[in-house]
């Protein structure tokens, strides 16, 4: 008996040390399979011990009804013998003889009967025992109970995590996806576009400057050459220079013309002049310099700079830069409404942003321009009524 209760105690404290153990390491999985065990041990040595209290019971009882069938055959002995007449001596030595069995049977009592009480009665140490063995039970199973509502609740927040996490990846994922194919879209159609105005060039002097960016994109060159072969200007007027000089002053050296590029940075100004040398075009093309001056709450061109220029055919609006404030292109039609010529093209550039759209639908409303190919590449096209 005790080897075996040595044994599950040795059990118990292995299993208490491995709890112990995961608890430290964070093993959360240990330490609730650790705690499932000891609930079950708790649960075993519960049965076995009422077991054992139920067999040591049914032997005492035994015991104690041999006690009683003692003590009646001894009363039956005694009440015999005294009712023996004449036989005071038998009596005598009958109840000398009977006494040490009365002094075992008082042992036995006070022994096992009165020890076997204690732990069967209300407050006997069985009971006892009993009580703490199901305390401890019920503490681990409600230590168990948190366990699993902590890991129930981590789960369901790691749950929820998981799900935003998901959302904002698929969000992610179509925006990027929806970008790329948008940016692809464009690079196929800026390469297109080159592909159509590159042949057209009948004598090609220099290496052609890059379109995009800061610069025109090739789509909207693409555009505007198109536009300045079918309207055959005397005189275009591009208000700030760059790239686009350059491929102008190639088709009005085909079809004659003149080019007046505009731009408010003498550093930027001397670059396109560069370029227009290199490719041989200064006989069509040439750029003023015309800083910016405070205009209302805005910022334009210096006028004077700007004051000679009439009879123009088409007139291409590409700056001032919108980085230097909203609305900065609004005033080149109110300055150079009466300087169109009839039936001249107004063509604004980046019209794909909303200040651009809105100043093309201001002016179409204001100054009577007719709005025609429209969605063809970034510029708004308006035309002049002829007279």
């Amino acid at each position: 008996m005790q080897r075996r209760l040595l044994v599950m105690v040795a059990g118990v404290g292995l299993v208490v040390a491995v709890g112990l153990l995961g608890a430290v390491a964070g093993w959360g999985r240990l330490v609730d399979a650790v705690l499932v065990a000891l609930a079950g041990a708790g649960v075993v040595l519960l049965l076995d011990l009422r077991r054992r209290a139920g067999e040591s019971g049914v032997l005492f009882r035994r015991a104690a009804e041999r006690d009683r069938e003692l003590a009646r055959q001894v009363g039956g002995v005694v009440r015999t013998v005294a009712a023996m007449k004449g036989s005071a001596g038998l009596e005598a030595r009958l109840l000398d003889a009977l006494k040490p069995l009365a002094t075992t049977l008082g042992e036995f009592d006070e022994r096992i009967a009165a020890p076997v009480q204690r732990a069967l009665g209300p407050d006997g140490q069985m009971e006892q025992m009993e009580r703490r063995v199901f305390g401890s039970f019920e503490a681990e199973r409600l230590r168990a109970a948190d366990r699993h509502r902590e890991v129930l609740a981590a789960v369901t927040d790691t749950g929820q995590d998981v799900r935003e996490l998901k959302k904002s990846v698929t969000a992610g994922h179509k925006r990027v996806v929806t970008d790329l194919t948008a940016v692809s879209r464009d690079e196929t159609r800026q390469v297109e576009a080159l592909l159509q105005i590159i042949p057209g060039l009948e004598e090609r002097r220099a290496l052609l400057p890059p379109t995009g960016r800061w610069a025109m994109d090739a789509r909207s060159v693409a555009h505007l050459l198109d536009l300045v072969r079918a309207q055959r200007p005397g005189l275009v007027v591009e208000l700030g220079s760059g790239t686009s000089s350059v491929w102008l002053g190639y088709e009005l050296t085909r079809i004659g013309g003149r080019l007046t590029s505009v731009d408010h940075d003498e550093v930027f100004a001397g670059l396109t002049r560069e370029a227009l040398t290199r490719h041989g075009l200064t006989e069509v093309a040439e750029v003023r310099v015309a800083p910016l001056t405070d205009l209302d709450d805005s910022v334009w061109y210096d006028r004077d700079a700007l004051a000679d220029l009439d009879a123009i055919d088409v007139l291409i609006v590409d700056g001032p830069p919108g980085s230097l404030g909203e609305r900065v292109r609004s005033a080149a039609m109110p300055f150079f409404a009466e300087r169109l010529a009839p039936g001249a093209l107004v063509l604004l550039d980046d019209s794909d942003r909303p200040d651009e759209a809105a100043i093309a639908q201001e002016w179409a409303e204001e100054f009577g321009l007719e709005r025609i190919e429209t969605g063809v590449s970034r510029l708004a096209v308006l035309r002049r009524p002829a007279r």
